[in-house]
């Protein structure tokens, strides 16, 4: 018998955001999520990042871009 809790669907419809991970990020945040006791799905970790880097006022871990890689398309 399975004595997790199904995972719900939030009640409410947020903004689609797509967006790709390099591998070694991918990684990192798998590695994040499984040390989480509830094993978010990866959208959802990326969610709890994302709030978690907003309200860090004093980041411990920092990620470096390899300068071939750039989010600014100019």
């Amino acid at each position: 018998m399975n004595d997790q809790q199904p995972k719900r669907r939030a009640s409410t419809t947020g903004t689609l955001v797509g967006t790709r991970f390099q591998a070694t990020l991918l990684d990192a945040i798998d590695l994040w999520r499984k040390a989480q006791n509830d094993l978010p799905t990866r959208p959802e970790a990326v969610r709890r990042l994302v709030e978690l880097g907003m309200t860090s006022k004093h980041p411990t871990v920092h990620l470096q871009r390899h300068e071939n890689q750039s989010d600014n398309k100019t």
